[in-house]
């Protein structure tokens, strides 16, 4: 029941980084070219996350909370653009008289992935742990 609701916020999170990534590659586009700015950004995350986003709605995937964590935050982590400092860069964007909201939803929707796909993590194991319950 609950994991379901976690599914919707966890899509509108994927949608929203999404979004905010072609926005970026298309303001980027303007100066650097098509071509170039694709190649800047990495395409094999984004075609990643969109399968992960036709994965979220399967009703038989047991692990996927699990194995979207892992993968949202090794990307986060590891990636150039995004890491520890896009923190710093979540409070400077907001509360900087010039408010970017491209950068701040990517941001924002970066770091929000893995935090909804643990939560979701959480419940998949209490809900485990009461079946397994329920089960003796």
């Amino acid at each position: 029941m609950i994991s379901s609701k976690i599914k919707y916020l966890l899509a509108t999170s994927i949608l929203l980084n999404i979004i905010a990534n072609w926005w970026g590659i298309i303001n980027m586009s303007h100066n650097l070219g098509i071509i170039e700015s694709i190649l800047a950004n990495s395409i094999i995350y984004q075609i990643a996350i969109v399968l992960c986003l036709f994965i979220c709605f399967k009703k038989n995937i047991k692990l996927f909370f699990i194995s979207f964590f892992i993968f949202s935050s090794y990307f986060l982590l590891t990636s150039p653009s995004l890491g520890v400092d896009s923190i710093k860069m979540l409070y400077y964007l907001f509360f900087w008289k010039y408010f970017n909201i491209q950068a701040y939803l990517f941001y924002l929707s970066s770091w929000l992935m893995p935090i909804i796909s643990l939560i979701g993590v959480i419940f998949q194991i209490q809900e485990y742990k009461k079946s397994k319950n329920v089960i003796k």
